[in-house]
């Protein structure tokens, strides 16, 4: 560690830290228009349309979808079963070798937030 940078486990402790969440394949399933999902900027916001659902190679279910950013916009956001969702505050707080061990921790059960 570098600096003055906090350890993952410091910046994870904290009130103001981003959401962390990784979908399990019953929230990817079930997800629909009217729904609230997390959008790219962490918050919760409306699902306006489903772009597209499949499953990877691997059998991970994923979707892309569209949440409502105002009036006469939308943003796009993606999910895929058992990854975490990346959203534009978590990529500020941690790297992105920092969000892969975050996620294997998470998957581990070793980080419940």
């Amino acid at each position: 560690m570098s600096g003055n940078r906090q350890s993952i486990e410091e910046r994870l402790a904290r009130p103001d830290c981003p959401v962390l969440f990784i979908p399990d394949r019953r929230v990817i399933e079930c997800l629909k228009p009217g729904d609230l999902a997390i959008d790219c900027f962490g918050r919760a916001a409306e699902v306006v349309e489903i772009a597209y659902r499949g499953e990877t190679r691997d059998g991970r279910s994923y979707i892309g979808f569209y949440t409502r950013l105002g009036d006469h916009s939308t943003v796009s956001q993606s999910y895929v079963e058992g990854r975490l969702v990346r959203t534009v505050p978590l990529t500020g707080w941690f790297t992105s070798h920092e969000l892969d061990e975050i996620e294997q921790r998470m998957l581990k059960q070793e980080v419940v937030r």
